[in-house]
């Protein structure tokens, strides 16, 4: 699995590991930029109208070559007038968003890390009241709702709310109720200390993968049922094509199989078990005709968990649940094939909105 055949790169997590001591009560944002020129003042300015204070901001330009380096310095000089600010900058050869994101918890010193990519936003709000749950109780991370918006228009894409179902989160993940989105959690320092570095090797799915360590690590999360970030969508084909590319795939295989293991371990219950299934075999379906081996290591997941249970029982069980969600799934797909034959109108596809954007680049042309 190291050798760069399954979209891994071989280069590996730095050596070392984030440092024991911080201050407490401080919170470090962690920013990895690359050839961000013309968002990440936005997204650090999303940091600086927080009411929370004290913030320690630590951005990690990943080796840029447009005008990010000369915005970064006159960004942060004009925020030297803030003593509860502290705003710190490192620069590095390109090496991936991971690589940075470790490089920033290396030099960090809060006792609570939220990392925000550095085309999203934090609503001002954000770190008062998730440090204020972390102060009211012994959780080790918060998570919360987000918008997802157009990167090329700003039209709202959707607005998950995490729900209060009283499921651990880790099957939480199972249901949809927590996204693999890194700018939803703010997590305490301990557990994130526990979980290890952010995976270097992976291409894409990099916070599926970190998300599933995190909730493996621990059951100890509080959700807010509040929008408190903004999460920019589609503003780059590249990241997109590859998601969908063997490369991809591989990538997300490696992080169901974590999650699959999660569940065997903790003995998930068959409801919990029947949605995993489902998604897996939903991959498997898709990536058959142009990847039949990647196909069938997805169905052998789903296998692996169906076939899990406490003898005939067990099976029993798994089977009842697993078509209550077939037939729920079923009856969701219709109604969307209902509406999508609706909204071809002109003027009304917001299924598709990747087509439909009145302000989408053209191939070939930068967004």
């Amino acid at each position: 699995m190291r050798d760069g055949s399954d979209g891994r790169n071989p280069q590996g997590n730095p050596a070392g590991w984030m440092p024991e001591s911080f201050q407490s009560g401080l919170v470090t944002v962690i920013v990895p930029t690359y050839n961000r020129a013309d968002l990440v003042v936005e997204s650090l300015e999303s940091v600086a109208r927080q009411t929370f204070r004290p913030i320690e901001l630590v951005i990690v330009d990943d080796g840029s070559t447009d005008e990010t380096p000369d915005v970064l310095t006159a960004w942060i000089a004009e925020r030297a007038g803030d003593a509860e600010l502290t705003v710190r900058c490192l620069r590095q050869k390109r090496s991936g968003a991971c690589v940075a994101r470790n490089a920033g918890l290396d030099a960090s010193h809060g006792e609570f890390v939220q990392f925000l990519d550095s085309d999203d936003l934090l609503h001002e709000d954000r770190l008062s009241r998730v440090v204020e749950v972390f102060r009211q109780t012994s959780c080790d991370y918060v998570y919360t709702g987000f918008t997802g918006f157009c990167g090329v228009c700003g039209e709202t894409l959707h607005t998950p709310i995490p729900r209060s179902t009283g499921w651990p989160p880790f099957e939480a993940l199972c249901k949809g109720d927590i996204w693999g989105i890194t700018v939803q959690f703010t997590v305490r320092r301990s557990i994130v200390a526990s979980v290890g570095p952010w995976d270097a090797s992976l291409a894409v799915f990099q916070d599926y993968d970190y998300l599933v360590r995190l909730l493996g690590a621990s059951d100890r999360g509080t959700a807010i049922p509040l929008v408190l970030a903004s999460a920019r969508r589609g503003h780059e084909q590249r990241v997109s094509d590859v998601r969908v590319s063997r490369v991809g795939y591989e990538c997300f295989l490696h992080g169901a199989t974590l999650q699959r293991d999660g569940l065997l371990a903790r003995h998930s219950p068959a409801r919990i078990r029947a949605l995993a299934v489902g998604n897996f075999r939903a991959t498997s379906r898709r990536v058959r005709r142009p990847f039949p081996d990647l196909a069938e290591r997805f169905a052998e997941l789903a296998h692996s968990l169906g076939a899990g249970g406490s003898g005939v029982w067990g099976h029993a069980e798994y089977l009842y649940w697993r078509s209550l969600y077939v037939g729920w799934y079923t009856f969701l797909k219709t109604v969307g094939a209902a509406k999508r034959v609706f909204l071809s109108l002109p003027g009304k596809d917001h299924c598709d909105h990747a087509t439909a954007c009145p302000h989408q680049p053209q191939a070939g042309s930068a967004p």
